[in-house]
């Protein structure tokens, strides 16, 4: 499917600004190309935090009671 300009450049601008991100932080980043808005850490670094729980989530983000 093709999109507007307009929303190609709001693309590039957010995985422009995501590559500079991780580039400042010294950071591996792999944007997803199937998925636009979808960007990838690399394993070691999301490994070495434990994972979010629905409990950890304030009340209102919670996806179950």
């Amino acid at each position: 499917y093709s999109v507007s300009d307009k929303a190609a450049a709001n693309r590039r601008m957010l995985t422009d600004a995501m590559m500079r991100a991780a580039a400042a932080l010294n950071i591996d980043l792999w944007p997803l190309s199937q998925e636009w808005w979808d960007f990838r850490l690399p394993r070691e670094f999301y490994d070495q935090y434990a994972p979010l729980r629905d409990a950890d989530l304030p009340p209102e983000m919670r996806m179950v009671d």
